[in-house]
């Protein structure tokens, strides 16, 4: 009952000054890093007195504050079962094979995966885990997991990594997309690459969403359709 009186304040405020108003978002590292950034700088344009509060974690921890009312919208991999929960499907990420430039792949025409296998990989535990993208990518084909050198979800250690031009790792499309340019990077030409992991927003049910939450999630849903596209 008082978060929703809360709620009904914020958007008072909001009527009286457009410009203003609060966005509280959970966010996981790769959202953060290509997508969410591009939707909260069209909104600052529109309404420059707004302010953003980020919760950043793993899905679960994102989910645990969006229950504990630290967040209004997340962006997360839908969970199996939530009665609690609202799940808008935003765009199934598409995920890229990619190296530093120095890296002898480079110059290669076509790869298949078991080319891969005795890459040195960055990874992160969700990847290669039972169900992971590159769990399921080696296994679908009777190969076994590629050992990783570095097991982790940083995008920003991934990068600094590949700079050296020995490591390979799976990048996002969204990342690819709207992250900063990276020339430094090339994508390689891994066949077939049919990994997709889903991405949706989730919010509360029979919760009233603040005015800046729900053009928060119209902007990502705008910036979601091109990469829905088939490519």
């Amino acid at each position: 009952m008082f978060d929703e009186l809360r709620q009904s304040v914020k958007e008072i405020e909001f009527l009286a000054d457009p410009s203003a108003g609060e966005l509280r978002i959970g966010i996981p590292e790769v959202p953060a890093g290509g997508i969410v950034p591009v939707a909260i700088a069209r909104l600052a344009q529109r309404f420059p007195k707004m302010t953003v509060l980020t919760q950043q974690g793993a899905n679960d921890a994102i989910l645990g504050h969006l229950r504990e009312r630290r967040s209004e919208v997340a962006l997360v991999r839908p969970p199996s079962r939530a009665p609690d929960l609202e799940i808008c499907s935003l765009l199934h990420e598409r995920l890229f094979v990619v190296t530093g430039l120095g890296n002898s792949l480079c110059g290669a025409r076509k790869l298949d995966l078991h080319q891969l296998l005795d890459a040195p990989w960055i990874q992160s535990y969700a990847e290669i885990s039972p169900g992971g993208p590159t769990f399921e990518a080696f296994s679908g084909h009777g190969l076994p997991i590629p050992r990783c050198i570095v097991v982790s979800d940083s995008l920003n250690l991934r990068y600094g990594l590949l700079k050296t031009g020995r490591f390979i790792t799976m990048i996002p499309g969204s990342v690819l997309h709207y992250g900063p340019s990276r020339t430094e990077i090339k994508v390689l030409p891994v066949k077939p690459l049919q990994w997709s992991t889903p991405t949706a927003v989730a919010t509360l049910k029979d919760r009233t969403l603040s005015p800046l939450a729900k053009l928060f999630i119209e902007e990502m849903k705008l910036l979601a359709a091109p990469l829905c596209k088939p490519s």
